[in-house]
């Protein structure tokens, strides 16, 4: 099924993988609404399984905010310690 709002997924995740909105995507009017639809916050978690992991290819810009990073859903440190570096 298609969802349109993080809120009504995330209690029934395993992974929640996020990434950037890529602003060169879209017009300007279209990335202002679009850029503030897609946050995810330590509240919006409150929901979510005890084994849901977050994961982000890192750097973030906006798309996570940084109260999530205290929560033992965030491994986007962890996803970014085990990559691979070039």
């Amino acid at each position: 099924s298609l969802h349109t709002e993080m809120e009504a997924v995330i209690p029934e995740l395993d992974i929640l993988y996020m990434t950037r909105v890529q602003k060169e995507r879209f017009d300007e009017s279209e990335y202002a609404h679009i850029k503030s639809a897609y946050i995810l916050t330590a509240a919006l978690l409150k929901g979510a399984r005890e084994n849901l992991k977050v994961l982000h290819p890192l750097p973030r810009v906006d798309e996570i905010t940084t109260d999530v990073d205290k929560t033992p859903h965030a491994y986007y440190f962890q996803q970014a310690q085990n990559g691979v570096y070039a």
